[in-house]
């Protein structure tokens, strides 16, 4: 899901106005027919080259969340550079010495510039972390970005870097289901259980069948103590899931826990029915409900 309003869903990309991008598509239309029509073929080669390779991710099918991304001009622009070089070199054909020596000398300095930028983008593309920091910098709200650099500085071990970007990810959009799971994953491996299953329950908020997050709040409610929390927690599990052994398991040793003998045997029964090992939780049940008898006032 994107957060109200944002198309596509990865922050930072502002989806052009319709008045702008048929602006630019007559533009370079005009342009590849004024090549064609001159005898810069080279140069209209170059226009055709940028066009048919833009086609295929100009965005017309999505994919991914971002609205935009440099990788994808990589190739389109080899297009834009082989009909700017055609008609520059076109243009000074037959032109005076000096004029030429002139142009050879600014085209030197140009290429040296792109030499230099080339250099910073390259460190950019260094490793996943400098490119994710990059892109968290010069783009406004990027919680896509935010995510993916703390995804990357957890698995360098860098945790307390990765809890403040999963933070900052979720602050920017509060709704990122992923965001809530990795952070409650990244806290309860820290042992901060309370945090851990206040974003285990911001993700099921989100996506009720994250069963993963489901599995582990359940955990983490048994480790605290919180039977009654584990009790309800577990009944909603095998409401959900009636033919999961170990949701039924838990609420069978739950139930045992909190007293409730009869729901406890109910519960031992059912994992029966569901176990390769079935009759290890008859015995349970048989044991439970044995335990029952006794306490009853004409046990």
């Amino acid at each position: 899901r994107s957060p109200a309003g944002r198309t596509p869903s990865s922050g930072g990309g502002t989806p052009w106005a319709a008045l702008q991008v048929h602006g630019a598509a007559g533009f370079w239309a005009v342009v590849g027919a004024l090549l064609a029509w001159s005898r810069q073929r080279t140069a209209a080669i170059g226009v055709a080259w940028y066009w048919i390779t833009l086609l295929p991710v100009i965005g017309l099918v999505q994919v991914g969340n971002q609205a935009m991304a440099d990788r994808y001009a990589y190739l389109p622009a080899i297009g834009i550079y082989l009909a700017v070089v055609c008609t520059f070199v076109d243009a000074l054909r037959g032109a005076p010495k000096p004029l030429g020596v002139a142009a050879g000398t600014a085209a030197a300095v140009g290429i040296g510039t792109l030499f230099l930028a080339a250099q910073d983008q390259i460190a950019v593309w260094r490793s996943s972390e400098t490119l994710f920091r990059h892109s968290a910098a010069v783009t406004d709200a990027n919680y896509s970005m935010h995510f993916n650099l703390a995804n990357t500085l957890k698995r360098k071990g860098r945790i307390e870097e990765a809890i403040e970007h999963y933070r900052i990810a979720i602050e920017i959009y509060p709704g990122m289901a992923r965001a809530h799971f990795n952070l409650a994953n990244t806290l309860a491996a820290e042992g901060r259980v309370d945090e851990a299953a206040t974003h285990y329950r911001a993700a099921l908020a989100v996506i009720p069948d994250l069963q993963a997050a489901r599995n582990a709040l359940g955990r983490i409610l048994v480790q605290r103590g919180d039977l009654a929390g584990s009790l309800a927690h577990y009944r909603e599990e095998v409401a959900r899931q009636p033919r999961s052994l170990a949701a039924q398991i838990t609420l069978g040793h739950l139930l045992r826990m909190s007293g409730d003998l009869a729901g406890a045997a109910d519960a031992y029964e059912a994992a029966a029915e569901l176990s390769e090992d079935g009759e290890r939780w008859r015995r349970e049940a048989r044991a439970v409900r044995a335990q029952l008898a006794e306490t009853r006032p004409d046990g």
